[in-house]
């Protein structure tokens, strides 16, 4: 009958905006979803540089504990140079 299949239209008319608001919802989420990986990606790109600042910075502190060393081991050598010079001076002046 005819307003059984007025019915069924409405139905069906209903029906098809509800799976058009959920077809916009799926698209929304798939864009976040899109949004969010492509933001953890760069994420994972500036964590990578920052390991390897960090590594960087291991490396120059080490050089650096090694010209400190380097420069002490100089010092005194120079140090024991320098009274060796000064006895030999002594003897000369006595």
């Amino acid at each position: 009958s005819l307003e059984l299949m007025t019915a069924s239209a409405q139905a069906a008319a209903s029906a098809g905006g509800d799976m058009g608001k959920v077809e916009q919802s799926i698209a929304g989420l798939t864009q976040t979803i899109s949004d969010i990986a492509r933001a953890s990606s760069g994420q994972s790109v500036e964590i990578g540089e920052s390991q390897i600042a960090v590594e960087q910075l291991a490396q120059i502190t080490q050089m650096n504990a090694a010209l400190v060393e380097e420069s002490t081991a100089a010092s005194a050598a120079l140090n024991q140079q320098a009274q060796a010079l000064e006895d030999a001076v002594n003897v000369l002046m006595a």
